[in-house]
């Protein structure tokens, strides 16, 4: 396992595998035991952010201790930790692995966990400053009465579950440096809980030393996830309504010195792949290289987020999947050498369409999609693309 990738290298990506191998059962995936997320209705969740997202309680209604380890969290990580992922969905997220000695000590054999979440997650602030068309269809702000009830649950609510957090994830539904929710909620963490570290997730444009010091997180990022979805600056418009192609850039190059320098753990552009930037990707891969950050890779579907788009947007931009006219195109482009390098991370479905094991797809919602988005181009081109494929 290198740096940039926090999954087993060797991990097969078989799509409609139940259970994996004995040898893993000394390995257990770390998330329902150490993470939570939090939406801005006070709903709490554990799993990964797409592979299996279990609604768990409401933190507004309940006491998040009773929450934390309420029966339906409780039997979830009984069955992970008997190795049983039969409710996760591989297509969209890579388990990641720890040896169960690292959650013994707090584990119990009825699933309870017996201290708090050690990552939290807030994607309660849907405020962004840009409107990227695989996303929103325009941009977004929430108004000052909502971000103030959002801040007025901070110190009943949200810092209580942070005693033994070490990281939190911020904003994974909008973009954190344009959200005065987010932006307070982080200084009251660094004034409760000097230690925690940030992860953030941002369109890079307002990320820069300036704004990072006014805020008070210079010294305290952990990793910086950016949405940057082209390497081209023509692409890059296509895509992100109102953004600043330049200011992203030289802001990558900030974060990159930042890196280098120890300040950073991880740094990572994200595309999100779509008919529109496809061609781009080993330039985004050579971009990451020449930054010395990790590239990281999302099918189109775990891109549309807060807008959910028409049928016919999906059909225009999903090219990761087989009904899609350039659909070969981006497999074959797929097989470049470059998409193997140790800072390249390929999310699941294209991992395993690098593979040539696109098909084995165990998942009701993406199967929908596929069904659906086939008929248009008939059955006949489908089975053809299958033949080709294999």
């Amino acid at each position: 396992m290198n740096q940039f990738n926090t999954f087993d290298s060797e991990l097969d990506c078989n799509l409609s595998q139940k259970k994996y191998p004995v040898r893993r059962y000394s390995q257990v995936c770390r998330n329902p035991f150490v993470k939570v997320g939090v939406s801005h209705k006070g709903d709490v969740s554990i799993g990964c952010d797409r592979g299996h997202y279990l609604h768990i309680g409401n933190l507004f209604e309940n006491d998040f201790a009773s929450i934390w380890n309420s029966d339906a969290a409780k039997n979830l990580r009984k069955k992970i930790w008997e190795c049983d992922y039969s409710d996760c969905r591989f297509h969209t997220h890579f388990p990641t692995f720890v040896d169960k000695s690292k959650i013994e000590g707090y584990y119990q054999a009825d699933g309870t966990v017996t201290k708090f979440p050690s990552i939290v997650k807030f994607d309660d602030d849907y405020s962004c400053n840009v409107a990227c068309v695989t996303c929103r269809n325009k941009i977004r702000m929430m108004n000052k009465e909502d971000s103030e009830r959002l801040d007025s649950y901070i110190d009943d609510y949200y810092l209580p579950i942070l005693k033994d957090a070490k990281t939190v994830y911020m904003n994974g539904v909008g973009e954190y440096f344009a959200s005065r929710h987010c932006l307070n909620l982080t200084q009251r963490i660094i004034e409760k809980y000097p230690q925690i570290k940030f992860h953030i997730h941002t369109n890079g444009i307002l990320c820069d030393e300036e704004n990072c010091k006014r805020i008070g997180i210079i010294d305290k990022l952990y990793n910086v996830s950016v949405s940057f979805h082209a390497s081209t600056k023509e692409t890059y418009d296509k895509i992100v309504k109102g953004g600043n192609f330049e200011r992203v850039m030289k802001n990558l190059k900030w974060l990159s010195d930042q890196k280098k320098q120890g300040k950073i753990f991880l740094v990572e552009i994200i595309m999100a792949v779509s008919s529109i930037n496809y061609k781009e990707m080993k330039a985004f891969m050579q971009l990451a290289k020449n930054l010395d950050i990790r590239a990281r890779f999302w099918e189109l579907g775990t891109g549309f987020s807060v807008d959910a788009p028409t049928d016919q947007d999906y059909e225009k931009y999903a090219v990761c999947l087989p009904g899609h006219p350039e659909y070969k195109k981006m497999v074959k482009l797929l097989q470049a050498p470059i998409f193997k390098s140790d800072n390249c991370l390929l999310d699941p479905l294209l991992e395993s369409i690098r593979k040539g094991k696109a098909y084995n797809i165990n998942n009701k919602l993406t199967l929908r999609r596929l069904i659906k988005y086939l008929l248009p181009y008939g059955l006949v081109r489908f089975i053809q693309n299958k033949k080709d494929a294999i």
